[in-house]
């Protein structure tokens, strides 16, 4: 199905997909504590189905990263359950079975992965990974080795990636959210490695952005690309909108300035507008005040790209009310690119806070399922039929 690329609203997916499963656990069972001396790792954020089989991952595995430390309580050894102490990256089978053989499995732990918020991967499974307390995006290879290739790129608390490939006349690149509120793009050539850096979107609002914490960070995030139609979908968590840059190949460095308004204002802030040399191709697809808009949008945070061309976006719920526990969090909401809010799902009724990493794709049957990481019971969970 071409979805929005045809022109005509695809039909919408996320109401016929009422099954939860689990998948398996997210923490490491391979730890290394002269890294981490409070086990391998918790509160699972980045998410990702891996392209091919390389090392220990098969084409269709789950890999996922965790962004807190611990669970395990050490007598001297630093607090477990930390924000932003995270240090593993883990690959699961995409069985719905709590006993499925070998998952989870170790990939590789690093104390340059410290933080790690999210993750893309590259067509030869290379990880690229935004480790926020690092201020670095190392690149995990399939088989654990972790390196530094874009060390020398100013991605100052990094936040969210997505990985695009090479089309059109246009090279490969991996953008890269910062929660200083930009957006950078990397080219890269067959080989993945940098042949370029620039910073195409500055200007996001951006608040509680606090090295190795993220209890009140809003920031640009839930990077999420669409190849059909070259178009990268961001979620502004700051003003609990969803921007659309079309055409992002194309924009060129400083491209386009995100204008906020006041900044400084309690979330929500106001639906962004924009201005620079690219601005024609943005626009706001859901926001609170659109029409068939995000009214329970509260500081939504990941997304995924559905197989009719909508997009998945999930509550990271910061700026809940007290008392209304069970009634407004950990929802996920399908949007269509031209008609706004087209469903939504609540999926976890436990603490608010729980979705993280999204990705979703066909099963076996070719029918959509979706992946969400839980972090309300560190594992990651699927939503199909």
């Amino acid at each position: 199905m071409d979805g929005e690329a045809g022109g005509s609203p695809a039909t919408p997916i996320l109401g016929s997909l009422n099954t939860i499963a689990t998948i398996g656990s997210t923490v490491d069972p391979n730890n290394n504590p002269a890294i981490d001396p409070t086990g391998s790792g918790t509160n699972p954020y980045g998410l990702v189905i891996a392209p091919v089989s390389a090392g220990p991952i098969t084409a269709g595995d789950l890999v996922v990263c965790n962004f807190n430390n611990g669970p395990n309580t050490v007598q001297g050894s630093p607090a477990p359950n930390t924000q932003g102490q995270g240090t593993t990256v883990v690959g699961l089978h995409p069985v719905a079975s709590a006993n499925a053989g070998g998952n989870p499995y170790h990939i590789a732990q690093s104390a340059s992965l410290l933080g790690c918020s999210a993750l893309s991967m590259f067509p030869d499974d290379s990880i690229p990974a935004t480790a926020f307390s690092a201020s670095i995006v190392p690149v995990v290879a399939p088989g654990g080795a972790v390196n530094s290739p874009f060390a020398a790129d100013n991605l100052a608390m990094p936040w969210s990636s997505a990985y695009v490939a090479a089309a059109n006349g246009q090279p490969a690149a991996l953008y890269i959210s910062n929660a200083t509120g930009s957006i950078n793009r990397i080219t890269l050539n067959s080989s993945n490695a940098q042949t370029g850096f620039a910073q195409v979107v500055t200007g996001f609002c951006v608040s509680g952005a606090v090295q190795g914490s993220t209890d009140s960070l809003h920031a640009p995030s839930g990077l999420t690309y669409d190849p059909k139609i070259d178009t990268l979908y961001v979620v502004d968590t700051s003003s609990y909108s969803v921007v659309a840059f079309a055409h992002v190949s194309s924009i060129a460095a400083n491209g386009v300035t995100v204008n906020g308004g006041n900044c400084s204002a309690a979330p929500p802030t106001a639906t962004p507008t924009f201005t620079g040399p690219s601005m024609s191709s943005v626009s706001v697809i859901a926001s609170p005040s659109s029409p068939n808009g995000g009214q329970q949008f509260n500081a939504p945070l990941s997304a995924a790209l559905l197989m009719n061309g909508n997009v998945v976006v999930g509550n990271a719920d910061q700026d809940l009310t007290p008392n209304d526990a069970g009634t407004n969090q950990n929802i996920l909401f399908e949007i269509s690119p031209t008609t706004g809010v087209v469903g939504s799902k609540q999926l976890d009724t436990g603490a608010p806070g729980a979705l993280f990493g999204i990705a979703a794709g066909p099963n076996g049957s070719g029918n959509q399922v979706i992946y969400f990481n839980d972090d309300n019971d560190n594992t990651v969970k699927s939503l199909s039929k």
